[in-house]
This record gives structure tokens, C-alpha cells and sequence, in this order.
């Protein structure tokens, strides 16, 4: 075996290693280029002890190596003695702060798992060394919260290829800028009731990427009935603990709304004609129903004085500007309704003695439109100064009506015979009137019911 005396030359790698398989005892001084140690580090490991030092031709080209041969190859590094500078590639996550911390090292390249990545976010944005980060193996969504999403944007900036984020404790605001990020792989996100319910609309477009959302608020989420159905998926992902306070429902509407024990509270707009339909519905909601608005107000509600009655706790409800025409009124209730503001008409439905026990009162309610007679329709018994002056109020009269007339001076029971609806008439007058008009009461025939003498207080 020879032995070379170590010259004062330095000599290339590539000689280098010819001389050492040569003569395995040779000492020998290298000088080369960064690329060309780069590239044979592992080579020179083998002879380390054959090399007494190492130069650089050009020191301010970085040396390229991995992460495993900067560990592995210290030895040979350690006998460079210009100031060489190191570019370390497949860097784990966990190591880069530390490599960061050698001087040697001007840039890194991490290769690491998603999992490791997002565990390590914080100290990779702080490691101003990194030039790029490429997840290795299968690449899982990278679990990541909204705020670290902000402050490491530098650091995901350099991640190679197409990554996933799983990101958790988003606000509303912060999920809706997701919608056009197909990096985001699914959110959870956080935030007050009104918040969430005033942007479902805008979460219905995450789709299937929402993993959940929580509201910090104990406040019901505000939402309309169309929104109940509409963006069903995202209210299905708010978690347990929510309540809905419905809007906007049609009367209909209530009837599913009400089977869902999410919803605490509801408030109606639909037509009138349509909440009359569902007043016994919208009753059996109780405290539920908190509102009733009538979407078409300058038509009034028509309704009957029974279902008024019945429905009272729901008409409370009914929001300011609406007007009541109501219907089927018994004929002494008429002016108590008529003084209720919110009543613009009032259509009568009575006996025939109950209407002409009132008909005074009705001739001076001002919002009765009509008087229908229920039952037997028999003769409205009213005396003849009610006929005269009850005009308007008879001919609000619907339907075939009679008349029996009381009170009758004898001088007029003949012109009053005349009249078609009356059909009995009943004269009170002293004797000389009954006998001054004999004639004309014997031709009233049947008509003539009665005649009672005013000033003897006899009966003809």
C-alpha cells in the first residue's frame, strides 16, 4: 500500500476521489465548485479522513443538499473552511426553525406531511429561510384556523401544487370569502345569530364544505319561511342548541312551521282572505304566533262576529293599518262593534224580532252596509214614525222582508196599505180619527189588525 505525501495543491473532487481509491492513505487538500460538493457529499463522507480541508472556488454560491445529508455529511462540511453557504432541501416542519438557526443556511425547501405542516404554521411563517413547502404523501386537508389563515398567508403562499384547508373558528363574514376558494376543503364557523341568519343565503354556497356552525348567542336566528326551506342544508348544520323566529310565513305556512321544534316564534304576512281561512290554525300556535301582518290592507278582512269571537287572541295580533268588515253581527252588537275603530263595516244577521227591536239603533249606525234575517222571516213589527224614519235602514234590508206596522193614524192607514212589504197595520187614534176614516180602514181588509181609540182607550 503506498502513502502520498499530502501535496500544498488543492485538487478537484472528481481527483480527489481517484486518489483515494488509489492510494487509500493519501492526504489531500480540496478545492471545487458548490455544485460539484454538493453532488458528491455522500462520495466525500467515505474519505473524510483523506481530506484535510475543503475550499470553495466560488463561496458565495450556496451548496445544495437534503435535510438528511446536512445531518449525515457534518463531518465533511466541517472541513470546509471558507464561510460556505447552504441550501437544504426536504426539511421537516418540526427542524426548519432549528436549521434556520445555522448560520451556514441561507434558504430551505420544506417536504413534510399536511398534518405536519398545519401543526407547524406559526413557526414557519416566522422562518424567513423558506423558499417553498410541498406536502408529501397523501395530501390531507390541512386543519387551520380562520385567523391563522390571515397570518400565515405568506406561508401558504409557498406551498407547492394544490393544497386542502380545513378551517375552524371562522366568523360569517370570513366563510363567505371562502366560497370562491376551492383550497378551503370545509369550514366550521362561529359567530353571532344575526350574523348567521341575515347571510344564510350566502353560506348556502359553501354547500357541502360547512362542517358545522355554532352560534355564541343564546338570541333566536331571525330567518323567513322561504329561507326555512330554501337553505334547510345550512340550517341543518347550525348545532343543537339554536332556535329559529320565523318571518315573513304565509298563514299555510305555520302549519309545518310549527311541527319544527326549532322554531320558537312566528310571524305571519299573507292576504286576509287567506288568514281568515287559517284563523283556527294560527290560534292553535299560542304564544308562538307574535305577529299577524295583512299584505293587502286597503281591501278589509271580511269576517264573520263568530270567528272574531273565537279568533280574538289571534286578531289582537294583527300588526296597525288593517280594517275589519264583519259579518253575520247579531243586531244588538252593532253599535258596540260599530265603535271599535278598526272596523270599517258591519253586515247584520238576526231574527226578525230582534232586528226590529233595534232598529232605531241600527238606522244610526253609520257602518252597517246590510241586515239579513235568519230564521222564520217573519213580519218586522215597527211602528209607523219607525217607517218614516227609518228609511235607510229598511233599505238595507237583503232578501224578501214584510212589515207589520203598529201605531197607525186612521188617516193614514190607507196610503200605507199601499206599500207592498207591509202586510198588517195596527191603528191608534182618538175615536173621532177612527171615525172620520171609517171607510177607508173597513176597505184595508185583513191589513187591519187592530185600531185602538187613544183618547178612551178602547179596542176596535
Amino acid at each position: 500500500m503506498f502513502y502520498v505525501t499530502p501535496g500544498t495543491t488543492p485538487v478537484s473532487v472528481g481527483a480527489a476521489l481517484a486518489m483515494a481509491k488509489q492510494y487509500p492513505k493519501t492526504k489531500f487538500t480540496i478545492s471545487d465548485t458548490s455544485e460539484n460538493l454538493s453532488k458528491n457529499l455522500d462520495a466525500l463522507l467515505k474519505i473524510r479522513n483523506n481530506i484535510t480541508s475543503i475550499s470553495q472556488t466560488s463561496a458565495s454560491d450556496a451548496m445544495v443538499l437534503t435535510a438528511t445529508q446536512l445531518a449525515k455529511n457534518a463531518s465533511v462540511l466541517a472541513k470546509i473552511t471558507t464561510n460556505y453557504q447552504l441550501d437544504v432541501k426536504q426539511v421537516v416542519a418540526a427542524n426548519a426553525a432549528t436549521l434556520a438557526n445555522n448560520d451556514h443556511v441561507v434558504s430551505m425547501d420544506v417536504l413534510d406531511s399536511s398534518a405536519n405542516i398545519a401543526l407547524n404554521l406559526d413557526a414557519l411563517q416566522a422562518n424567513t429561510k423558506i423558499g417553498s413547502i410541498t406536502q408529501q404523501g397523501r395530501t390531507a386537508p390541512m386543519a387551520i384556523t380562520a385567523d391563522k389563515m390571515v397570518s400565515n398567508a405568506t406561508t401558504l403562499g409557498k406551498i407547492t401544487g394544490f393544497y386542502n384547508l380545513a378551517v375552524t373558528g371562522a366568523n360569517v363574514t370570513q366563510a363567505l370569502s371562502y366560497a370562491s376558494d376551492m383550497r378551503v376543503k370545509s369550514v366550521a364557523i362561529v359567530d353571532g345569530s344575526a350574523a348567521i341568519a341575515s347571510n344564510l343565503d350566502g353560506l348556502a354556497d359553501l354547500g357541502l364544505r360547512i362542517k358545522e356552525i355554532r352560534t355564541d348567542q343564546t338570541d333566536a336566528l331571525q330567518v323567513s319561511a322561504a329561507q326555512v326551506k330554501k337553505d334547510a342544508f345550512v340550517i341543518g348544520k347550525i348545532y343543537s342548541n339554536y332556535q329559529l323566529a320565523v318571518v315573513d310565513a304565509s298563514a299555510a305556512e305555520s302549519a309545518v312551521l310549527t311541527k319544527n321544534k326549532k322554531v320558537v316564534s312566528i310571524d305571519i304576512v299573507d292576504s286576509g282572505v287567506n288568514i281568515v281561512k287559517n284563523l283556527p290554525l294560527l290560534k292553535k300556535l299560542g304564544t308562538e304566533l307574535t305577529s299577524v301582518e295583512i299584505s293587502d290592507p286597503d281591501n278589509s278582512v271580511s269576517l264573520t262576529a263568530a270567528q272574531w269571537s273565537m279568533n280574538e287572541s289571534v286578531v289582537n295580533k294583527f300588526k296597525a293599518g288593517y280594517k275589519l268588515a264583519v259579518t253575520q253581527v247579531g243586531a244588538a252588537y252593532a253599535q258596540a262593534m260599530a265603535d271599535n275603530a278598526v272596523v270599517d263595516s258591519i253586515a247584520v244577521s238576526d231574527s226578525s224580532s230582534n232586528i226590529a227591536s233595534t232598529i232605531d239603533a241600527l238606522q244610526a249606525n253609520t257602518k252597517l252596509v246590510s241586515v239579513t234575517q235568519v230564521g222564520p222571516t217573519n213580519p218586522l213589527a215597527i211602528t209607523a214614525t219607525q217607517l218614516a224614519n227609518d228609511g235607510d235602514l229598511l233599505n238595507k234590508l237583503t232578501g224578501s222582508y214584510s212589515l207589520s206596522v203598529s201605531q197607525v193614524a186612521a188617516a193614514d192607514a190607507n196610503t200605507l196599505a199601499a206599500n207592498a212589504k207591509v202586510v198588517s197595520i195596527a191603528v191608534a187614534d182618538t175615536a173621532d180619527g177612527v171615525d172620520g176614516n171609517l171607510n177607508d180602514l173597513y176597505a184595508l181588509g185583513k191589513k187591519l189588525s187592530s185600531i185602538q181609540l187613544t183618547d178612551t182607550g178602547g179596542t176596535i
